[in-house]
């Protein structure tokens, strides 16, 4: 079973993915349209799995191809041309043909946006709950379970935690669930987690001072 039929795993991650509010807010509006062109769950993830092999398999590893579809110096017959050469039978020729219309209206530039919002839109059809969630030090199996269940609780759906460590936040806890805004009652319970978190630190260093103060055969 893949990482995405696995609703409550949970995936280490080394970044978190960027998020600009007017692209992903475009982004959604395009997922519609792709996701409205399956005629079935089947094909919807089909589509799916061809975005996402476009993403990984091209750009990422192309990162050049990628800022010349993006460029708006490039024309956009010429954008055209290049979708056509590149991805012409190895992706879905409704996803081609997406690609097509989204190079003809400018908006290439936007395709990662509107990749993670037809993922979105998949895993919500599935009852998925895609979850970032970054620490400044890996979090242990009974705070992740007890984020799971809180966010399965208030969300009606079953969390997928993709979990990023950066030691830079120093201690704190940051969860995004794609441009949501927790409200007070939520944030609340991620920082009674914060402060587990905190407690237990503090209690690993008091252990090894204890260490310290008394070595063994004194």
């Amino acid at each position: 079973m893949s990482d995405a039929q696995n609703p409550a795993s949970v995936v280490s991650g080394s970044t978190v993915p960027e998020y600009d509010p007017r692209s992903e807010q475009l982004g959604r509006v395009y997922s519609q349209a792709l996701v409205s062109l399956a005629e079935d769950d089947a094909e919807a993830d089909a589509l799916l799995d061809d975005f996402r092999a476009v993403i990984h398999e091209i750009l990422d590893e192309h990162p050049d191809l990628e800022k010349l579809l993006s460029s708006h110096l490039v024309e956009t017959e010429e954008k055209v041309a290049m979708l056509e050469r590149i991805f012409a039978g190895k992706i879905s020729d409704k996803l081609l043909r997406f690609f097509k219309v989204v190079a003809e209206r400018e908006r290439l530039d936007c395709i990662r946006s509107i990749y993670r919002q037809v993922r979105t839109m998949i895993d919500e059809m599935r009852g998925r709950l895609r979850v970032h969630v970054t620490t400044a030090v890996p979090l242990e199996e009974n705070l992740e379970n007890k984020l799971v269940e809180m966010l399965r609780q208030r969300r009606n759906l079953d969390p997928y935690l993709i979990h990023h460590v950066e030691p830079s936040i120093i201690g704190g806890i940051i969860v995004r669930i794609g441009d949501t805004v927790f409200d007070d009652s939520v944030s609340t319970h991620l920082h009674q987690l914060h402060q587990q978190m905190i407690d237990r630190s503090v209690h690993e260093i008091q252990s090894r001072r204890d260490r310290f103060s008394h070595p063994e055969g004194d």
